[in-house]
């Protein structure tokens, strides 16, 4: 079996083999960034393409936040491993559409270490990633959001519910859309409650972090805590990899903060 398994990784290293995503360097000519625990989406041969140097130079921008204003007089932390970038947004690209799963591993250890400064308690810690509408989660075969939470709880502890919340409905992608209005639009209506979900799963202690890749307007992150507000779930903080800057319409004004040299 083990002979199998050696034979298997092999071939798929000719095929298929691993390179740095940011430098292209080949894999076993660098300090490598090593595999973390295996998540759901990943598959058995996902490898982090990442080297250490590289990993170093993508630590080197700082943490962000803002406060995203979800209206009837509360306001959101979002809680981001860094600014958005070019860098962040190259390795969440490959990440999501290019089938680079394993980056999963070096993107989450930005934002496991962004959130050690938070002191987040374990206890009564409940982490709801972003849903995809199901025919997108087919077609992709993992929920990014869903990976990252799982990362987080692995390291941060709680638990992931990737079932008290759905889409109803397909959307366009977000990040194709460039006006802040099409994008609060695109989202009008678009969550809905799981079949599964009672209201038991949690309690008024429950403290809840909404997991995201990358936030941009706010106008997706800021739907799902409003939608959750309605139904009386309080939402704790939003949490991503990167948050951007300029397209503030979602976030309260002079809200930004934190520094980055990248």
């Amino acid at each position: 079996m083990s002979f199998r398994h050696d034979f298997l990784f092999s071939l798929l290293d000719l095929i298929y083999p691993e390179h740095c995503q940011m430098c292209g360097a080949a894999y076993g000519t660098a300090p490598w960034f090593s595999r973390g625990p295996r998540l759901y989406g990943l598959r058995p041969w996902d490898s982090p393409h990442l080297c250490r140097d590289c990993f170093t130079t993508l630590q080197e921008s700082f943490p962000a936040t803002r406060v995203l204003d979800i209206g009837t007089g509360r306001e959101v932390p979002v809680l981001a491993a860094q600014w958005t970038n070019p860098q962040l947004v190259d390795m969440v690209g490959a990440w999501k559409y290019k089938g680079v799963r394993g980056l999963v591993w070096p993107l989450s250890r930005l934002l496991t270490q962004a959130l050690a400064g938070a002191q987040l308690s374990a206890q009564n810690l409940l982490w709801i990633p972003l849903p995809l509408h199901r025919r997108r989660r087919r077609e992709r075969g993992f929920n990014q959001a869903h990976m990252l939470a799982a990362q987080l709880a692995d390291v941060l502890g709680g638990r992931v519910d990737d079932g008290m919340v759905v889409r109803r409905r397909t959307t366009l992608q977000q990040a194709k859309l460039t006006s802040t209005q099409d994008r609060m639009a695109n989202m009008q209506d678009v969550f809905a409650l799981g079949k599964a979900f009672t209201g038991h799963e949690y309690g008024k202690s429950t403290r809840i972090i909404v997991v995201d890749d990358l936030v941009t307007s706010g106008a997706t992150a800021g739907a799902l805590v409003r939608f959750l507000s309605s139904r009386g779930i309080q939402v704790e903080a939003v949490v991503c990899l990167g948050l951007a800057k300029a397209d503030s319409s979602g976030f309260s004004s002079g809200s930004s903060s934190g520094s980055s040299n990248g």
